[in-house]
């Protein structure tokens, strides 16, 4: 046994939790009292103590005034990167801001102009689209490949369809989503590098979400994009954060890398703009805290999540002949296939909600042709993951 039980049921409804009191007004019940939260992706299971307690020594001056960073933090960035992934950063190539989401958002405003279009791999995660709408650009999808085996879904890149799409005049920049949220795949260097080899010859600024890097299942390894393809460090950066993996997500702190002097000197002209420079100061000592003295955590949280996945496919298999499902190599999401369980024109909402009493992410979220999709989160208690697949089979039989 690892020294976190994840098997622990910590009661979060009622302490202002998205994931947990956001139900009733995100999908309209009247009273989510009965339902399992498995949509916002963070984790129902308590920080490692390190972070618990770097997080108690960082607020007990009780003054909480501006500060320019924690020592030592982007030295930690380097090191954990270099270690776990063989990315041999420097911390002048370091900036941070409040989430990945604003990081991305700054470099779509950064490196492209109103009416350039900025590529997606749908189906992909939603805030993609919406920041590239929002900023006045145009969306560009190049779809995935979706294949099934035995009612498994995998994803694949159509490395034709992709290069077509970067061709384009328009196309000035890719959102990498590294590894792949929902679909859970975990790129290989060899993926990897087409990527940079295709984006390279096309003029095509790559921006690599690797957030959910540290979530990887068995032997599966995550590689970084700039760890691969140093030939694209005038034209790519990447972004991430300890939020997932240590389930920090509330302290607000992520971090840039850019390689080239001047894409960094553009990208923090946008965040000086926009005001939003930097994290917070208690998330920063919660990731040096993460990075240098609680890496045992991310290894016993993989186990434990893998667990749950393994558990969810294999009872899908078992129990649910209707459904199919992704068995993901990264991130604890776990995109499924409900469609035959649901009349067509079925709200996905109503009938997860209403029928199965589980909430999920809606498939349509994350591209218009997958309405009768759902996104699980599985990182939660092996309890709540064997009543809501329960919930499912009960909801089928009806």
């Amino acid at each position: 046994m690892g020294k976190i039980n994840f098997d622990e049921q910590i009661i979060r409804r009622g302490t202002g939790s998205a994931k947990w009191d956001g139900l009733e007004g995100m999908f309209g019940i009247e009273d989510a009292s009965d339902v399992i939260p498995m949509w916002v992706a963070d984790a129902d299971f308590k920080v490692a103590p390190e972070i618990g307690e770097a997080v108690k020594k960082a607020v007990e001056l009780e003054i909480y005034g501006y500060k320019f960073g924690v020592p030592g933090t982007m030295e930690a960035i380097v090191d954990w990167q270099s270690r776990r992934y063989a990315f041999e950063a420097k911390t002048e190539w370091i900036t941070t801001i409040t989430g990945v989401v604003a990081a991305v958002t700054a470099a779509v405003q950064a490196y492209t102009n109103e009416g350039d279009g900025v590529i997606i791999q749908s189906p992909v995660y939603y805030p993609f689209a919406n920041t590239i709408k929002a900023n006045n650009r145009v969306v560009m999808e190049a779809p995935l490949k979706e294949t099934e085996n035995d009612g498994i879904l995998h994803y694949e890149i159509d490395f034709d369809v992709f290069e077509e799409v970067c061709a384009k005049e328009e196309a000035k920049m890719l959102i990498l989503c590294s590894p792949h949220n929902p679909l859970g795949r975990v790129w290989t260097e060899e993926e990897l590098k087409k990527i940079g080899e295709i984006t390279r010859k096309h003029g095509v600024f790559v921006v690599s979400d690797e957030i959910h890097s540290d979530i990887v299942m068995g032997d599966t390894k995550f590689v970084s994009f700039l760890a691969v393809n140093p030939e694209s460090y005038d034209s790519a950066m990447m972004c991430s954060s300890a939020s997932k993996s240590f389930n920090i997500a509330g302290l607000h702190y992520a971090y840039a890398i850019i390689p080239n002097e001047e894409n960094l000197a553009k990208y923090k002209g946008v965040t000086g703009r926009n005001s939003a420079s930097s994290g917070s100061y208690v998330g920063a000592e919660a990731l040096s805290a993460a990075y240098t003295k609680a890496e045992y955590y991310v290894d016993e949280f993989n186990a434990y999540v893998g667990e749950n996945i393994n558990y969810m496919v294999n009872f899908v298999k078992e129990n649910l002949p209707k459904v199919r499902i992704v068995k993901p190599e990264g991130t604890y999401l776990v995109w499924v296939d409900i469609t035959q369980m649901i009349e067509e024109g079925t709200d996905v909402n109503r009938f997860m909600a209403d029928e199965v009493k589980v909430a999920c992410d809606p498939g349509y979220w994350f591209g218009e042709s997958y309405k009768g999709y759902v996104r699980m989160n599985a990182a939660t208690t092996k309890a709540n993951i064997v009543e809501a697949m329960n919930r499912f089979k009960a909801a089928l039989e009806k």
